[in-house]
C-alpha cells in the first residue's frame, strides 16, 4: 500500500497512513480475510511510523486501535515498527511516531511463557468493638457483654490461601500508589521515638504482595504490632482481591498500624494472611532524649 499524499499550497504533507509491509511486496500480506471470508490480516511486518518530509513537514504516524476485534478484522503481525523515518530533504521534517494500543495485535499466547493476573487491594478493615463489663464496687466483675465483630473492606466475602507471598516490606515517610505503582519517600526506618511510655504511634508500612496462582476472590491480610513484652499492641487488616487469577500477580499496599507504646527496645512488624506469617521486619523504639 504506497503512501498518500495532497497537495497544500506549494508544501506537499503525507497523509496519515499506516502501511503493512515485509520484505518483500509480495510477503507482506500473508492473509487477508474480510466480510466475505477469513477475519484476520496476517503480515511479517506493520509499520506504523510516518515517512519524513520531502519537502516540508514529515508524515503522522498510524494506529492501531484497541476495537481492531471489534470491527471485524484481527491483526497478527511478527514485527511492528512505530519508529517515524527522518526528513528526505533538506528542511523536511521527521515522520511521526506510530501507536499500537492494548489490545489491538492479536499475538500468539503459545509464544508466552505463563499467565498474567489482575488484583488490587482497596480499603481498611473495621476494628472490632471491646467487651463491655458490669462490675461491683469491689471490682467483682458481675457480667460482661462482648463487643461486635469488626465490619470488613469490600464484599466482606473471604477466602484463605497458602500461596500468598511478600517480596517487599518496609517503614516509610509517605508512599503513593499510582496506576499499581509504589512511589516511595524517606524508606528503611531503624528507629522511631516516643515521649512517653503508653503514646500512641503509627509505623506507615509499604509492602508489595506476591499472589501468583491465588485463585479468584477476596483475601485478607494482617498488619501487626509486637512489643518487646511479648503482646500484640496493634493490628491492621485489609483485603486483597484477585479479579483474575495468574501465574504473576504483583500488587503494592500502604497502611498505617497505630500502636500502643508499652514499652522500648526491639519491636516486631508482622504481616500474615489468615494461614500464615509471610514476613517480619524490625524497628527500634525510644524515648526522645535518650542516647542511641
Amino acid at each position: 500500500m504506497k503512501p498518500s499524499y495532497s497537495w497544500i499550497g506549494r508544501v506537499m504533507r503525507q497523509l496519515p497512513t499506516a502501511r503493512l509491509r515485509g520484505p518483500k511486496v509480495s510477503d507482506s500480506i500473508t492473509s487477508l480475510g474480510g466480510a466475505d471470508g477469513g477475519d484476520e490480516i496476517r503480515a511479517n511486518t506493520i509499520d506504523l511510523g510516518g515517512d519524513g518530509g520531502k519537502f516540508g513537514g514529515g508524515g503522522g504516524g498510524g494506529v492501531l486501535g484497541p476495537d481492531t476485534e471489534q470491527v471485524g478484522r484481527k491483526i497478527y503481525a511478527d514485527r511492528l515498527i512505530v519508529d517515524g523515518k527522518p526528513g528526505e530533504f533538506p528542511g523536511g521534517g521527521g515522520g511521526g511516531g506510530g501507536l499500537v494500543s492494548p489490545g489491538a495485535i492479536a499475538w500468539d499466547p503459545a509464544e508466552r511463557n505463563g499467565t498474567e493476573g489482575v488484583g488490587y487491594s482497596a480499603g481498611v478493615d473495621g476494628q472490632p468493638g471491646g467487651d463491655t463489663t458490669f462490675s461491683a464496687p469491689d471490682v467483682t466483675i458481675l457480667f460482661s457483654a462482648p463487643g461486635g465483630q469488626a465490619g470488613l473492606a469490600g464484599t466482606g466475602v473471604r477466602l484463605t490461601s497458602d500461596l500468598f507471598s511478600l517480596s517487599t516490606v518496609m517503614l516509610c515517610n509517605y508512599v503513593e500508589i499510582s496506576n499499581s505503582l509504589g512511589y516511595v519517600v524517606g524508606a528503611g526506618w531503624q528507629s522511631v521515638r516516643v515521649l512517653n511510655i503508653g503514646d500512641m504511634r503509627t509505623f506507615p508500612i509499604f509492602m508489595i504482595i506476591e499472589a501468583g496462582g491465588v485463585p479468584a476472590g477476596e483475601y485478607t491480610i494482617h498488619a501487626d504490632a509486637w512489643s518487646p513484652l511479648g503482646s500484640r499492641v496493634g493490628r491492621t487488616s485489609f483485603p486483597i482481591t484477585i479479579e483474575k487469577a495468574g501465574d504473576l500477580i504483583r500488587i503494592p499496599r500502604c497502611v498505617n498500624l497505630n500502636a500502643r507504646v508499652d514499652a522500648t527496645g526491639l519491636w516486631d512488624i508482622a504481616i500474615s494472611s489468615d494461614l500464615e506469617e509471610l514476613a517480619r521486619i524490625r524497628v527500634m523504639v525510644k524515648r526522645f532524649g535518650e542516647d542511641n
